[in-house]
């Protein structure tokens, strides 16, 4: 764990131009970030997303990427019956 901070904190001082206690802050988040294809229960995703939309910037993830998208009924028939 504490080999991957250390590994992460370098690869953003030397890609990003950010200070050291953002730096520290987003690789502490990305570690302990819930994995893709990590099985929760209902109560810990309510709970995620309470979290999520506390956050100064909740459509944005710590590198700037969508956290959500919004597909409508036109979407979701077009890609289950296309």
């Amino acid at each position: 764990l504490l080999e991957s901070l250390l590994d992460q904190f370098k690869m953003n001082a030397k890609n990003f131009r950010i200070d050291k206690q953002t730096n520290i802050a987003r690789n502490i988040a990305r570690t302990l970030a819930v994995k893709e294809g990590s099985q929760m229960e209902e109560k810990e995703m309510k709970h995620l997303l309470e979290e999520l939309f506390q956050c100064a910037q909740p459509a944005r993830s710590i590198y700037g990427g969508r956290t959500w998208v919004t597909i409508d009924d036109a979407d979701i028939d077009k890609k289950f019956n296309h």
